[in-house]
C-alpha cells in the first residue's frame, strides 16, 4: 500500500469527484494514470533540438578557425618563400601546390589562397612582403567595419586573374565567397490513409544567386551540368534563353548587372510523376474507433537505399480536449501539444543505416476524422531530383574565375487523408 500511494491517490482521484463518484471504466481509469508527461517530453524534445543545433553551431565554428589557421600557414610559407627564394615566381608555386595536391586537379581547392581575395586582411606576420601570389579580387572591408576593426591594408596582387578549374560543392563562408548558389526543390504529393499514392507527385525546384561581392561578382555566369528532359525549365526574363540551350546561365544584357546580398532566382523547373516508387517512404496509417475515442498505429517504411532524410516531422491534428495519450514512437520522439492543437512525431534522421522501419501509437479521446489529415515533411541534403549542378562560374566580360558556394536539398511534403 505504501509503495503505490501515489498511483492509488491518483486512482481515486480519477473515480471520485467532489465526494461523488465518476462515470469512467476501469480502463479510462487505466489510461489516465499511465498517461506520460506530456510538458516533460515536449521539454525533452526541446533539448535534444537545441543539443543538435549547438553540435552544428559548434561544426561551423571548427571549419572557420580551421581555415583561418590554413590562411596563416599559407602566409608565413609565402613570407618564407620570399625571403629566403626571391627567384621563385608565384605561378610556380602554385603548380608546386598543383602537383603536391591531386585534389586540386579534380575541381577542389586545396590552397586557402585560391578562395582568399585581394582585399582580405594582410597575414599576422608583421614584415610580410606586399607582393607574391595572385589572388582573386574580393572586398571585405564592409565585413571588418561591421566587427567594429579598422579595415587593414590590401594585399598587393597581379592584375591577370587565371580561369580556375570547376570546382565542386563547397561549404558556404560569406567572407570566403563572391556567389552563393541555393538549389532548392519541394516534393509535393497527397496520400491514402492506407498508403496509396492519389493523384501526382509534383517536384518544384529553384537555382537561386544571392551576389555578396560585386566589384568581382556583378556578371556572375554559370556553366551548369546538362538539362534533363524531363523536367521542364523556365529561366528569368533578364537572363539568355539562347545560352540555357547550351547550359549556360548569363545575362542577356551586361547593363542589367546583379545586385549586392539579393537573392534571385534564376531558373526554375517543375516535372510530375504517377508512380509510388518515386517517393522515398511508404506511410500506412491504421485508424481504429473504441469506446474510449480513437487507436491510432502509423508505420512507415524507407525504400531508399541511396538517400537519407533529416529533420522528420510527422504532425496530426488533435483537438485540445482530446487527451491524446502517446503509447510509442520508435524512434524520435512524439508529443501532444495542446497548445498547437497536434500530435508531433519529430525524427532526426531516416536511413537505411539508422534502421528501415518505424511506429508510432497513441490514443485520443475523439473521432477519426478530427485526427486527419496528417502531414510529412523531410529534407534531403545535398541532393535533388533534377540533376542541375554548378560546374563553374566565372565573371561574363573577361571570363575569370569567381569563387562559389553551393547549398542543394529536397524538402518532401506528404499530405495524408486529405
Amino acid at each position: 500500500m505504501l509503495k503505490n500511494a501515489f498511483d492509488l491517490v491518483f486512482a481515486f482521484d480519477e473515480v471520485v469527484s467532489v465526494g461523488g463518484r465518476e462515470g469512467v471504466t476501469p480502463s479510462q481509469v487505466k489510461m489516465y494514470t499511465e498517461m506520460n508527461s506530456q510538458e516533460e517530453q515536449h521539454a525533452k524534445v526541446l533539448t535534444i533540438s537545441k543539443e543538435n543545433e549547438a553540435r552544428e553551431y559548434a561544426k561551423q565554428k571548427q571549419m572557420q578557425l580551421a581555415k583561418s589557421s590554413a590562411y596563416q600557414t599559407g602566409s608565413r610559407v609565402a613570407s618564407m618563400g620570399n625571403k629566403s627564394m626571391p627567384s621563385i615566381s608565384s605561378s610556380s608555386l602554385e603548380q608546386q601546390s598543383h602537383s603536391k595536391n591531386p585534389s586540386a586537379n579534380s575541381g577542389q581547392s586545396s590552397s586557402p589562397f585560391d578562395t582568399m581575395s585581394d582585399h582580405g586582411p594582410t597575414p599576422l606576420m608583421p614584415n610580410a612582403p606586399r607582393k607574391g601570389m595572385t589572388l582573386s579580387k574580393k572586398t571585405l572591408g564592409d565585413a571588418f567595419s561591421e566587427l567594429g576593426q579598422s579595415y587593414p591594408a590590401p594585399v598587393q596582387a597581379t592584375q591577370e586573374r587565371t580561369v580556375a578549374a570547376p570546382m565542386t560543392q563547397a561549404p558556404f563562408n560569406q567572407l570566403m565567397s563572391s556567389v552563393k548558389v541555393e538549389i532548392d526543390e519541394q516534393i509535393k504529393a497527397k496520400l491514402e490513409v492506407e498508403g496509396g499514392l492519389q493523384g501526382e507527385i509534383e517536384c518544384a525546384g529553384s537555382f537561386i544567386v544571392t551576389v555578396f561581392d560585386t566589384s568581382n561578382a556583378d556578371l556572375a555566369c554559370f556553366k551548369i551540368a546538362p538539362q534533363d528532359q524531363s523536367f521542364k525549365y523556365k529561366i528569368h526574363p533578364s537572363l539568355n534563353k539562347a545560352s540555357l540551350a547550351t547550359s549556360i546561365i548569363e545575362v542577356r544584357d551586361e547593363s542589367k548587372k546583379y545586385k549586392a546580398n539579393m537573392p534571385v532566382p534564376l531558373l526554375k523547373w517543375r516535372s510530375t510523376s504517377s508512380s509510388e516508387d518515386d517517393l522515398p517512404i511508404i506511410l500506412s496509417c491504421w485508424p481504429m474507433q473504441t469506446a474510449e475515442g480513437t487507436h491510432i498505429v502509423l508505420e512507415y517504411e524507407f525504400s531508399a537505399a541511396d538517400i537519407g532524410l533529416e529533420d522528420i516531422h510527422i504532425v496530426f491534428p488533435c483537438p485540445p480536449d482530446a487527451r491524446a495519450c502517446i503509447s510509442s514512437a520508435e524512434p524520435g520522439q512524439a508529443v501532444y501539444d495542446a497548445i498547437n492543437r497536434e500530435v508531433h512525431w519529430t525524427i532526426p534522421i531516416i536511413d537505411l543505416r539508422e534502421g528501415s522501419c518505424g511506429t508510432l501509437e497513441f490514443n485520443a479521446m475523439t473521432d477519426i476524422a478530427s485526427l486527419f489529415p496528417y502531414q510529412f515533411t523531410a529534407v534531403r541534403r545535398g541532393q535533388t531530383r533534377c540533376p542541375v549542378d554548378v560546374l563553374e562560374c566565372y565573371h561574363q566580360s573577361d571570363r575569370s574565375s569567381i569563387n562559389f558556394a553551393l547549398e542543394k536539398k529536397s524538402t518532401y511534403i506528404l499530405t495524408v487523408g486529405a
